[in-house]
């Protein structure tokens, strides 16, 4: 099967974002050159192709759910990358076309979000995620998951205060993205906000990263959409 991949990794045009210049090549290279995407990127490559899968493509978010346990009766690949950015996803998507997997839930952008990469950036780099696996996979089912916010009580990872607008900024244009490509948006931020705009204290371990209620309220909210 040919590949078409409708890319090229380097950004030719930087875009303003915070009073600087926003470097995507370096953006891109710094993903691709971290130790951990190196190592489970390797390590995703070696396994054989395997039929019908269900693919579950993102970071840490992805990374840390036990997919399989969750879906029993599923054939489930995990294909998260913890600290993995939309470039990341970007240079790793030949490892998914080769399974042409049944579906493929895709979630990406927190660390996108938080290391300053504009949304405009973001966007265009989700609509060549999108079109790259539609001309691939033209079987596969491809569902966008919606970026999750986070909890500035409890937050012990720096990031900043004003990070859940932009992750619904982001969230509202993912969503029109999806509509535009005849995909499905599975809208989780509501789920995971209390009443003030953060991530649930009892879903969370860090303010970022999921606990096992965090993971079942995201499966339960699948099954009940009939995703997967």
């Amino acid at each position: 099967m040919k590949f078409f991949f409708l890319i090229a990794f380097a950004m030719t045009t930087p875009l303003a974002f915070s009073q600087t210049a926003f470097d995507g090549q370096n953006a891109e290279l710094s993903a691709i050159k971290n130790e951990h995407y190196i190592y489970l990127d390797s390590i995703y490559r070696l396994e054989n192709p395997k039929i019908n899968a269900n693919i579950f493509l993102g970071n840490s978010l992805t990374e840390q759910g036990n997919w399989q346990s969750y879906f029993k009766d599923k054939n489930i690949l995990n294909r998260g990358i913890g600290g993995d950015v939309t470039f990341g996803v970007l240079h790793r998507l030949y490892e998914i076309i080769r399974h042409q997997p049944e579906n493929i839930f895709i979630e990406i952008g927190v660390n996108d979000i938080g290391t300053d990469t504009p949304t405009e950036v973001i966007l265009d780099n989700y609509e060549k995620i999108i079109k790259t696996l539609q001309n691939n996979c033209p079987q596969s089912k491809i569902y966008i998951q919606s970026i999750l916010p986070i909890n500035n009580k409890i937050n012990r990872l720096g990031l900043p205060n004003d990070f859940n607008s932009k992750v619904m900024l982001c969230n509202y244009k993912l969503k029109k993205l999806a509509s535009d490509n005849n995909i499905t948006f599975i809208n989780l931020y509501p789920l995971f906000t209390n009443r003030k705009g953060f991530l649930k204290s009892n879903y969370t371990t860090d303010g970022l990263h999921l606990n096992k209620n965090g993971y079942q309220t995201w499966v339960s909210f699948i099954k009940r959409q009939k995703n997967l």
